[in-house]
């Protein structure tokens, strides 16, 4: 059998990867006082390094993702 789901490139996540772990976070504590998640939270769960521009691009992704499915009610 297949083994569980892995990001494919464990070492280098891709933007979509790492959205996916900012959806994941816990914003009680994986954010910083800036308003952005932490590097650190999210290299956790995907078990690889981030740099903080990755976190930008993909934070700035999610929230775009955000807004354009919160507009539906």
């Amino acid at each position: 059998p297949p083994a569980a789901k892995q990001p494919s490139t464990q070492n280098n996540p891709t933007l979509e990867d790492i959205v996916d772990a900012i959806s994941a976070l816990d914003p009680a504590k994986d954010f910083g006082k800036n308003g952005k998640p932490n590097v650190d939270a999210i290299e956790d769960l995907l078990d690889a390094n981030i740099t903080a521009a990755q976190r930008d691009e993909a934070w700035e992704r999610f929230q775009k993702d955000q807004s354009e499915d919160g507009g539906e009610e």
